[in-house]
């Protein structure tokens, strides 16, 4: 609808008060409820004050929205009284009724959206139907938990049909994204371990991974999947057995047969080694990874990275490095992007790092100095780090511990001073420092913004 038309519709005809008799004088017509939705719907999608308008002056059309909705949610069947069309038509307008604060304050918004979406997945489950709904009704919840409000929290858990909030995880194969999403925002203002059901959630993406490691090769949704556990076991809530329970060993298991040299398996290894270095400060977590054999795991993919064949030939494990992580890489390996590649060994070497550990192909050689790095022992001895050049001044000044995890990756990274493949955790300006859920390396943090 034109800008110009919608200014003729309230200025010159007072269309609002009219369409508002409309549905007073036939509230249960379907069809007549179904256009006079799409009507507002387009207003509303067309130009914002619209919406501010139909909720401080017509308050009466949300009301009779909310009625159309309740009654749908309580029939036997979703269209007994009320078409998709109708109902969908419905969902738009709230969609796009920007001050959703106003809503939640003025009217009884969530109860009756959650009421419909339990309805809504048991429907789908049964028979894999009223599946735009369904979608339609997610993406308000989600427009909703932006507002990190605990009050929505109460009012999901508490609707006519049950918790709508443990329903989610009935439909979470079917928006893993979207629902992720919505659990990541409300877990920043949840109070209780038992608003949310993050257990549940972890469970049911462990048997979708697991089912998928059956076959031959990840499918991209089963990546997706990896990617949303990654970001559940990022925030320090659910990095507990309570919240996470088998994920680490999952993940690890995933991380060990991800073996293909594409960017997709490749970014998700590089999250993935990401996310379970994050770990580090979780005790038991720490635990778990060394008794899944993260160590092995770790050395296996920083092998397969840099050809382990190379590697196992040769006392200079440093040199290789050198070598292997030039440009030159990148044509002796076309498949895969470099850049990635070169991210996954400075997530692997940092994990390993971490755990102090000391490779067996090392011949014995600490880590920190078969890679180059400066010790503590050795701080004036720079014979090693010498023979190679590594185009870099080193900086006085840049930190006072020798042995600090950025000053590591810079002795080992060997290409220019701009490509540096700088920590996942890393505060700087680089590409991976900006956190999307696009990027490999994003914290589940950012994704409700």
């Amino acid at each position: 609808m034109e800008r110009t038309c919608s200014r003729a519709m309230y200025r010159t005809h007072n269309a609002l008060s009219t369409l508002n008799h409309v549905l007073k004088c036939y509230p249960k017509e379907d069809s007549i409820n179904g256009r006079v939705f799409r009507v507002l719907g387009n207003l509303c999608q067309h130009k914002k004050g619209w919406a501010d308008i139909i909720i401080s002056r017509k308050p009466q059309i949300i009301t009779h929205l909310l009625k159309v909705l309740s009654r749908a949610s309580k029939n036997t069947e979703l269209k007994e009284n009320h078409s998709e069309g109708t109902i969908l038509m419905t969902l738009i307008i709230l969609k796009y009724l920007t001050n959703k604060e106003q809503l939640l304050k003025t009217f009884p918004v969530l109860n009756t959206i959650g009421s419909l979406f339990i309805k809504s997945s048991q429907e789908w489950q049964e028979s894999q139907t009223n599946e735009t709904v369904l979608n339609a009704l997610i993406t308000i919840i989600y427009q909703f938990s932006v507002l990190k409000n605990y009050s929505m929290v109460t009012k999901l858990k508490s609707t006519t049909n049950g918790n709508a909030l443990k329903e989610l995880v009935n439909v979470l194969l079917l928006c893993p994204i979207s629902i992720i999403k919505i659990i990541m925002n409300f877990i920043t203002i949840s109070k209780l371990n038992s608003d949310l059901p993050v257990l549940d959630i972890c469970n049911k993406f462990i048997d979708a991974v697991v089912k998928n490691m059956d076959t031959e090769g990840f499918k991209t949704e089963c990546l997706d999947y990896i990617k949303c556990l990654c970001y559940l076991l990022d925030h320090p809530a659910n990095k507990t057995a309570q919240q996470c329970g088998k994920t680490i060993s999952i993940l690890i298991q995933a991380l060990e047969k991800l073996n293909k040299p594409t960017d997709l398996e490749l970014e998700c290894c590089v999250l993935l080694v990401n996310t379970l270095n994050k770990c580090q400060y979780a005790e038991y977590l720490v635990q778990e990874q060394l008794q899944c054999n993260i160590l092995d795991v770790v050395i296996k993919k920083l092998e397969w990275v840099v050809d382990n064949t190379v590697i196992m030939n040769t006392h200079d494990f440093n040199i290789v490095l050198k070598w292997k992580l030039t440009f030159d890489y990148a044509e002796l390996y076309p498949e895969g992007s470099f850049s990635v590649k070169r991210k996954l060994c400075s997530c692997c070497l940092e994990i390993l790092d971490l755990r102090n550990f000391d490779c067996p192909m090392s011949h014995g050689t600490p880590a920190s100095k078969r890679l180059g790095y400066p010790s503590e022992d050795d701080e004036d001895n720079d014979d090693d780090v010498d023979d190679i050049d590594y185009d870099d001044d080193e900086d006085e000044d840049s930190g006072q511990n020798p042995v600090s995890t950025d000053k590591k990756l810079a002795y080992f990274t060997v290409v220019t001073k701009d490509d540096r493949c700088l920590s996942p955790c890393s505060s700087t300006g680089s590409d991976y420092a900006a956190l999307s859920w696009a990027s490999p390396c994003s914290s589940p943090r950012s994704l409700g913004n």
